[in-house]
């Protein structure tokens, strides 16, 4: 079982819409150019847009690949937690990968390539900007069949700095 999911357009392209008016806003009190600065805004929005569906998150039998950027990174579906993020009254759904592992490749002129898996720090991963129904696609059919529990944690408070 292998289900690639990309980054939805919506949420790809709320940066386009910010970077349009942020460029837009320095020249709508001050000369008529606001229809050249929304239109470069929008333009380097889309172009951001397409950048970030590049990344993608592969379901895989043993567990989640979440690929983009320089070689992704690999993390067991024992090793996946659901937590509950509280931003202002906005609440969001993240899941934690606490012992992922990413790809290096070592290669040289008179042979094949070697790979080595070595692990990286934990991940939280913004689940809805891939799958908005997530619970009921894919990765929630994966996570319950390796009985990781879908009930979203609320994580601990970090220790008290003095």
């Amino acid at each position: 079982m292998k289900n690639v999911l990309r980054v939805r357009w919506l949420p790809a392209l709320w940066p386009c819409v910010g970077i349009a008016l942020i460029a837009a806003a320095p020249h709508y009190f001050s000369s008529g150019a606001v229809l050249q600065s929304l239109l470069f805004g929008v333009s380097l929005g889309v172009a951001g847009a397409v950048g970030s569906r590049r990344s993608s998150v592969a379901v895989m039998d043993e567990g989640l690949f979440v690929g983009g950027g320089y070689g992704g990174f690999f993390c067991r579906w024992s090793e996946i937690a659901v937590e509950r993020r509280q931003f202002g009254p906005f609440s969001r759904d993240l899941l934690r990968l606490r012992e992922p592992v990413r790809r290096y490749t070592r290669g040289n002129a008179s042979g094949p390539p070697e790979f080595s898996w070595r692990p990286i720090s934990s991940r939280r991963l913004y689940i809805r900007r891939y799958d908005t129904y997530w619970r009921m696609g894919p990765i929630g059919a994966a996570l319950t069949a390796h009985g990781v529990s879908l009930v979203a944690l609320t994580p601990s408070p970090g220790p008290a700095v003095n």
